[in-house]
């Protein structure tokens, strides 16, 4: 992993060294007197200047680099046909013969297809703005604002730096050719802090002339917005003040590389900007949210803003003040990394066994660490709550508030914990699932079981032998996070209870990925399953909804679902008391990705007999229980024999059973893929997109869900528990049409055959929190919403999800977000161009096992244009400058990255294609 991260900060690098330079390559060479070559091959060598400085051979300066530049006042920005000729006249690249290409005729074809498949499918009205440059000056200053505090001895010091370019004929037998000789630029200047504090608003500059760069340093300062003696709010400007000029002389005036950082220094030494004003406190009293925000991210101070480029500053001092803040052209930002692992003091991780759970290991039937697990939480918020008199008093309200939210989830935690303990029904069923989540997670260990054909023995062997699951296998699996128990300890009595109060809370889970939100889900999902069964083994029929906004996560999470089903139907058959129907897996979706008819999944089992190319609808590639190949075989096989492998035409529908004959699933796999199965079985846990209940308007059958049969009555219970991922997706003119059938649908589940009727239990999952109870709200006109977990003083610590960290105390590495900004590329797609090339070739120097995380370059779009244009990008100017950069180092053609493979995730790939692309993605 610690090559991965000293591998990631190479790649930023490269593309720091592509876009704003400099990049010096190659051999060293005296470039003071007369400079000769007998050959172009010995001129176009990447070379350096005597003293390590880049050289431009092929490209002048304002081709070669477009970030961190600042021009001369006044340039106009140039329209993207005017720049593409002068890249055409000024760019010496040799074209590319065929040979050469870095991309393949298979890969062009299938980048021809996607974009045909786009043209097709393009909407027809586009959010996109036609923003003219007509009026658009490239600039020619940077800056950053802060709040500094002066003493009397205070000095504002300013450093700037970058670099230009001097042309330098070099002879080549005989011809002149130009080079172009970056010269660094770095000046220091000073301004008297009581000068910057005199007047309420001043303004003083200081120039920096360099060799025909007119540059100069402006200082602008106004009074605090506090009104603090001494205390200024200061804009710091680097700006290139220099005279345009026509022709080769254009290159020569522009500040390349720019960049500055500024440090008010004392006597003393100490830090002297403060945090950058932002929004009062004072003006939202009313606001408990923003109070809330404001408490939880207290510590993240922002020191300054960026005017035409970014701020940046150095590590915040014990004071809540830096030294030293910067002015950067291609900022790179890097977040903590976020743990859902929780360690006690002795350095183990406190985690509950499964295993215990399910009363597998004798003498002990692990409520003992469910115990320790609601304690500490309950200490760990004493300990906070000690912590609010050491706040400032503007954060009191709030951080009350927060203590308040986690007292109830700790009382919600205890209160499931000794709902369990004193019902034998409910403990029965929570050992039953965590006996079926355990079971889930080690028989669907491992992957692709592949079939190949044994034509003496006339049958399938697979890659690896079948295998029962072994309880005792895997260190690393079996083991609940802190997080993931503490959710299910609050959530189980009021999903189990109908009658309780907290039937009406939302459950919103706020946790990130990774950390185990699915895993929770299906822990909860199977509990409620085993409890319905326990209370009555007649009563089957779908009993959780768990629905998602997007087909690829739809079809991923099934299956993973349909494994948990399975252990869950293995446990059946080993207890009466759970009944004699089988629990089964159900995926609802449109009929672009699953039939909805039998006939049609008919029709589609012929087709794929006949064809490998045909359209695989029915989504399982495998046997969720023991990784056995399903689906078309293209091996060789006697005549007559089925190629497809685990789908059978049976009754008048399309069947699944394993089609390895050691499997516990030989005889039938529970899973329904079409609408119709799923009307007739109604299968026990049934999983599709929001979208798809829209059909309720449209399909009588689709009451079969809900428990009512034909004639309009009840026969079975409803669903009693809706599961949605993924809810801040569900906003805007989609989060009105769902929020329209929520309310059919809560009726639908809503049983009323008692004397109170019994609503369905929600729990969603959010990634953003802003306005989650109003959302809520809208969604389901529900009025409590429980976010989980609860923030507590900080965001780097909620107990069930810290800031991660090393031993020595100090933050693990997290993600780096890069912002790229480039005005002088002259349009957003050459800037795409070669930030796609830099990061795709950036990896090819690492070995195979380094280059793994890097290799593959995923990129999001907001709409359909955007995809097509980089798929044209894909198909010439990427490769093209695949090209440019081999030239520039001088590599071979052995070093210059090739595009295999372009995958597409979009609604529009077909459904088929969804399990394969995550399985791709998944080989290293």
């Amino acid at each position: 992993m610690s090559n991965h991260r000293a591998n990631r900060d190479k790649i930023i690098q490269v593309l720091r060294e592509e876009l704003v330079g400099p990049s010096p390559q190659g051999e060293h060479t005296d470039c003071s007197g007369e400079v000769n070559f007998q050959s172009d091959q010995e001129f176009y060598r990447p070379w350096r200047q005597e003293n390590g400085e880049e050289i431009l051979q092929r490209d002048p300066p304002l081709i070669r680099y477009g970030v961190g530049v600042l021009y001369p006042l006044g340039i106009k920005c140039e329209n993207e046909d005017s720049q593409a000729d002068q890249v055409n006249n000024e760019n010496k690249l040799e074209e590319l013969d065929e040979s050469e290409v870095a991309i393949t005729e298979e890969v062009s074809q299938s980048l021809e297809e996607l974009k045909k498949g786009i043209i097709d499918s393009r909407e027809p009205d586009s959010d996109d703005f036609d923003l003219s440059t007509a009026n658009a000056y490239l600039p020619s200053s940077m800056g950053v604002s802060f709040l500094g505090e002066f003493n009397q001895d205070s000095v504002l010091l300013i450093k700037a730096w970058g670099g230009y370019y001097r042309p330098k004929i070099v002879k080549v037998s005989g011809n002149e050719r130009t080079w172009w000789l970056r010269k660094p630029v770095e000046f220091t200047v000073e301004f008297d802090g009581n000068k910057l504090c005199q007047k309420k608003e001043n303004r003083l500059s200081k120039p920096g002339k360099i060799n025909g760069l007119n540059l100069s340093v402006e200082v602008f300062s106004r009074p605090d917005p506090d009104k603090r003696e001494r205390v200024r709010l200061i804009t710091v400007c680097l700006v290139n003040r220099s005279s345009s000029s026509g022709g080769s002389g254009r290159h020569e005036i522009n500040l390349f590389q720019a960049g500055f950082e500024a440090t008010i220094v004392s006597q003393k030494g100490e830090a002297h900007i403060l945090p950058y004003p932002g929004q009062r406190l004072s003006g939202i009293e009313d606001d408990e949210e923003e109070q809330s925000l404001a408490l939880f991210y207290r510590q993240m101070k922002t020191y300054g803003v960026g005017h035409g480029c970014a701020a940046n500053w150095d590590e915040q001092a014990s004071n809540d003040r830096v030294k030293t803040i910067k002015g950067e052209c291609l900022p790179t930002f890097e977040t903590p990394s976020i743990t859902p692992d929780i360690k006690r003091e002795d350095g183990s991780s406190l985690e509950v066994s499964m295993a215990t759970l399910a009363g597998l290991v004798e003498g002990d039937d692990g409520f003992a660490a469910l115990q320790e697990v609601v304690e500490r939480y309950e200490n760990w918020l004493e300990v906070k709550r000690n912590e609010i008199a050491t706040l400032e008093e503007q954060y009191h309200d709030a951080a009350q508030h927060h203590m308040d939210e986690c007292e109830r989830a700790a009382q919600r935690m205890r209160d499931g914990l000794n709902y369990l303990q004193n019902y034998p029904r409910a403990k029965k069923a929570f050992q039953l699932a965590n006996h079926a989540i355990l079971l889930q997670q080690i028989s669907s260990r491992g992957g692709l079981r592949r079939a190949n054909f044994d034509k003496k023995a006339i049958d399938f062997k697979f890659s690896e032998p079948y295998q029962a699951p072994n309880l005792l296998a895997g260190e690393n699996r079996g083991k609940w996070r802190a997080f993931q128990i503490a959710f299910l300890l609050m959530s189980v009595e009021s999903t189990a209870q109908g009658n309780i109060p907290e039937r009406e809370t939302v459950e919103l889970i706020w946790f990130p990925t990774g950390g185990g939100k699915t895993e929770a889900y299906l822990g909860l999902s199977a509990f409620a399953l085993f409890m319905r069964r326990l209370n009555n083994k007649e009563d089957a029929g779908v009993h959780v909804l768990m629905r998602y906004t997007l087909r690829l996560l739809t079809a991923q999470q099934f299956q993973r679902a349909s494994a948990l089903l399975c252990a869950m139907e293995y446990l059946r058959r080993k207890h009466p008391e759970l009944g004699r129907e089988p629990f089964s897996i159900g995926i609802w979706l449109g009929s672009t990705t699953t039939p909805n008819m039998r006939k049609d999944a008919i029709y589609s089992l012929n087709q794929l007999q006949k064809s490998s190319s045909a359209e695989n609808p029915f989504i399982i590639g495998k046997c969720p229980w023991c990784n056995a190949q399903m689906g078309r075989y293209d091996g060789q096989l006697l005549k007559r024999m089925p190629k497809v492998l685990g789908y059978q035409q049976s009754a008048g529908t399309v069947i699944f059973k394993c089609p390895d004959q050691a499997c516990e699933f030989k005889n039938g796999l529970p899973i329904y893929v079409i609408d119709e199965d799923i009307y007739e079985y109604r299968p026990s846990l049934v999983i599709g997109t929001v979208d798809k209940f829209a059909q309720l308007a449209w399909k009588p059958e689709a009451r079969a869900l809900f428990g009512i049969d034909s004639d309009g009555q009840r026969q079975s219970s409803p669903p009693g528990l809706i599961i949605q991922d993924e809810l801040h997706l569900i906003s805007g003119p989609l989060g009105s049409v769902v929020g329209l059938y929520e309310t059919v649908i809560e009726e639908l589940c809503t049983d009323r055959r008692g004397e109170q009727a019994i609503k369905p239990k929600i729990v969603c999952s959010t990634a953003t929190i802003r306005r989650y109870a109003e959302q809520v709200k809208a969604l389901y006109g529900r009025e409590d919403v429980v976010l989980f977990p609860p923030p507590g003083l900080e965001a780097s610590d909620s107990f069930f999800s810290r800031y991660a960290r090393n031993e020595d105390g100090t933050l693990q590495r997290g993600r780096i977000y890069a912002g790229v900004h480039g005005p002088g590329l002259s349009s957003l797609l050459t800037a795409q161009v070669r930030t796609s090339a830099a990061l795709l070739q950036a990896p090819v120097p690492l070995t195979s096992e380094e280059q793994d995380p890097w290799w593959t370059l995923l990129m999001f779009f907001n709409n359909l244009r955007e995809l097509g244009f980089t798929l044209s990008l894909l198909q010439s100017d990427i490769p093209g400058y695949f090209k440019v950069i081999q030239n520039r180092l001088g590599w071979d053609r052995q070093q210059t990255r090739r595009i295999w493979q372009p995958l597409e995730l979009t609604g529009r790939i077909r459904s088929d294609q969804v399990p394969e692309a995550i399985a791709k993605l998944e080989i290293k």
